[in-house]
């Protein structure tokens, strides 16, 4: 909760895991918003912004919000983390992204705790980067690559140190082709 420059309002920042809202999630929180007169905006790494929330309703507001599906309470990299549309909705991505960034954050936090709160996570289906791998502390692109049989496999280039901000920089790829699930064998090197 930050205050506004309008005296009595706030306005919260509320974390969408993955990016994945439902549409009854969606109207939920447009009536929720709509019964204080606020706002809501959409941010650039999939969250949202309430705005106009007056102060004495903070409290009732994040309780909602929690109803909902949005707790506030929740490892920041849920927050700082972007996976684009994906398959099966995009006609251009050749590896699934959501639940895959998910599947990652749950491993990272279930190894490393809150220790990676501030680590953005950055995860494309395709090259055509929705999902910003280029500028994510780790950066993933899905790609496709074989097994020993020459079969197609789905598979994920791997990406380093991106950033935005004072001091920008693009991802370094570290691994190519590395297999998605199952496939066995190391992964080639940049």
């Amino acid at each position: 909760m930050h205050a506004q420059k309008q005296d009595g309002l706030s306005y919260i920042g509320v974390p969408v895991r993955v990016g994945l809202a439902s549409g009854d999630q969606l109207i939920a929180v447009a009536d929720l918003v709509d019964s204080f007169g606020g706002d809501v905006r959409i941010t650039r790494q999939q969250n949202f912004v309430a705005t106009g929330v007056p102060n004495d309703r903070i409290d009732e507001v994040v309780a909602r919000l929690e109803e909902i599906g949005f707790p506030l309470t929740t490892n920041d990299v849920w927050a700082n983390s972007i996976g684009c549309t994906g398959e099966p909705h995009c006609n251009f991505s050749v590896g699934e992204t959501k639940q895959r960034l998910a599947r990652l954050i749950v491993h990272l936090e279930g190894v490393f705790g809150d220790e990676i709160a501030d680590l953005r996570l950055h995860l494309d289906g395709c090259p055509h980067a929705c999902a910003q791998h280029w500028v994510g502390d780790l950066g993933f692109q899905g790609t496709t690559g074989k097994d020993a049989d020459g079969r197609r496999l789905s598979a994920y280039d791997i990406f380093v140190r991106g950033s935005l901000g004072p001091d920008p920089g693009i991802a370094r790829p570290v691994f190519r082709r590395v297999p998605s699930d199952g496939a066995r064998g190391p992964p080639s090197r940049a």
